[in-house]
């Protein structure tokens, strides 16, 4: 890498203050009309086909839970309100149902290109890199399924995306506009889905970053999604009192860990004598009367504890509704609470055998392609038909379309990950050349952190046992492939 390279913050502000590189301008540039055109396209053609295909969305069970908050305005105890606030807000512009796959698509569509455009700002990739990186980011078919299926992870997998693209801008000198941009999609996305809520923690380190020239007001900014972090669980904690009388953050959390918790109980012998809370015994009680059996960690990959009935997590809970007259979601909140006690307890005092029993298994699977269960037709339920107008109560889809491309997604799976992993000694190789700016660096170093980091959290936080869980690592899986080859193609910087 050459000694000096023109990207300290305030030189990188003065290039973006350039108007012949303005961003805006440099999409209409001649070099990239053509670029432009053929990836609006592809997303125009990909949009007519989602819609002829699938007119109506697709659903499940917990589908119900998110439209039922977006009609009540309310959080409903079980997820985040975030997905369910989208909808409510796009409902204003349409209350007809076949508009939800429009709005998904849209900001599918709207992360797609900014994700695309953006890295060709920065790093010039050549024509066909570009395009194989524009085939990879818009041809997914796991994307493709999230943006006509009613639920919240389209919307998670594009606020992380605007999110990552906006610390690209900050990390190249952005305005205060973009630190605007950037700190609400760092907010719509852990308000989506909770797994974001270590999202502050990069925020702050770019922000910090960007203005250290000014050290208090680095120092000042940094602290800002951290304060947003605090604000948000304190507002959902004290929403989640008013509306079930209990004093949590999370219900979902608790049960959660009580669930993961259970797979260390097929390998040690538990003394009750050390459980000094009685609430923690009186849980254990109930579980312990159930085999072992139930506790290996597929049961606990499946997440049954707290959802099966003839499992002991619904035993308990029945057990607490039959002797209070507790209504159902109430109880169940209230038991989360309990939940988190139990949990906390197995996985503190066995956290060796929890490592080997949970953390490990759930690694692995990590690289498991998980079927895209996609149903066989739409119905208008009572949820759907109190929010949404349909001029349908039932719709069947002529043939499955995504569950049939599991063995071909199994393989372009096992591709990235093999690309991903040899793309680390191709930055090692990319860093003896001299192939990046500083910038640039930078911007690989905050994907392979947000990498990292999501499957931490991903492996500790529950079971991975959806191809969903996992589709917002996709952009930067594909990004570092791709950036670590044009490192290599393209001219080193210290020729220059």
């Amino acid at each position: 890498m050459a000694k000096k390279q023109p990207n300290s913050t305030k030189q990188n502000a003065s290039i973006l203050a350039s108007p012949k590189n303005k961003f805006w301008q440099f999409l209409f540039s001649t070099e990239n009309r053509l670029l432009v055109g053929f990836v609006l396209a592809i997303q125009l053609g990909l949009f007519i086909f989602l819609k002829i295909r699938f007119p109506f969305p697709l659903s499940e069970s917990d589908s119900g839970n998110y439209i039922l908050s977006a009609y009540s305005g309310a959080i409903n105890g079980y997820r985040p309100y975030g997905y369910s606030s989208f909808m409510r807000f796009f409902h204003s512009f349409s209350d007809d149902i076949q508009f939800v796959n429009t709005w998904q698509y849209f900001m599918m569509a709207l992360a797609a290109f900014l994700t695309l455009f953006t890295v060709q700002y920065f790093f010039r990739l050549n024509k066909w890199l570009f395009i194989l990186l524009a085939i990879f980011v818009l041809f997914n078919p796991s994307l493709l399924y999230l943006s006509v299926y009613l639920m919240s992870d389209s919307l998670f997998v594009s606020m992380t995306a605007l999110w990552v693209v906006t610390g690209w801008w900050l990390l190249n000198g952005g305005s205060w506009w973009v630190v605007i941009i950037h700190l609400l999609c760092m907010y719509w996305s852990f308000d989506v889905r909770y797994i974001g809520m270590f999202y502050p923690a990069l925020s702050a380190l770019i922000l910090g970053y960007r203005f250290w020239p000014t050290k208090w007001l680095a120092v000042a900014l940094a602290v800002v999604p951290f304060i947003i972090l605090l604000w948000y669980r304190a507002d959902q904690t004290m929403q989640m009192k008013e509306t079930f009388g209990v004093e949590t953050f999370s219900a979902f959390g608790g049960w959660q860990k009580a669930n993961n918790g259970v797979a260390v109980l097929p390998f040690v012998k538990i003394d009750e004598t050390k459980m000094d809370d009685p609430i923690i015994k009186s849980i254990h009680t109930v579980v312990r009367s159930f085999p072992d059996s139930l506790f290996t960690f597929p049961n606990v990959e499946a997440t049954n504890f707290m959802w099966v009935k003839g499992h002991p997590g619904k035993a308990y809970l029945f057990q607490y509704i039959q002797q209070t007259g507790t209504p159902y979601l109430k109880a169940w909140v209230y038991c989360g609470t309990l939940m988190e006690k139990y949990g906390d307890w197995l996985q503190k005092n066995y956290p060796l055998v929890y490592f080997k029993s949970f953390i490990l298994p759930n690694a692995a699977n990590i690289f498991t392609v998980w079927e895209i269960m996609e149903n066989e037709k739409f119905v208008a339920d009572q949820n759907i038909k109190q929010f949404f107008k349909t001029d349908k109560e039932e719709y069947v889809y002529s043939t499955h379309f995504f569950k049939p491309l599991t063995a071909a997604r199994t393989i372009a799976d096992g591709i990235i990950w093999v690309g991903v992993f040899i793309s680390f000694v191709l930055y090692f190789l990319n860093y003896r050349r001299g192939a990046f700016t500083n910038f640039q660096w930078l911007s690989v170093l905050f994907l392979l952190g947000f990498l990292f980091m999501f499957l931490a959290v991903s492996v500790y936080a529950a079971p991975i046992n959806n191809f969903r869980y996992l589709m917002p690592i996709y952009y930067p899986q594909i990004l570092l492939i791709v950036l670590a080859i044009h490192g290599l193609v393209s001219p080193s910087k210290k020729a220059r």
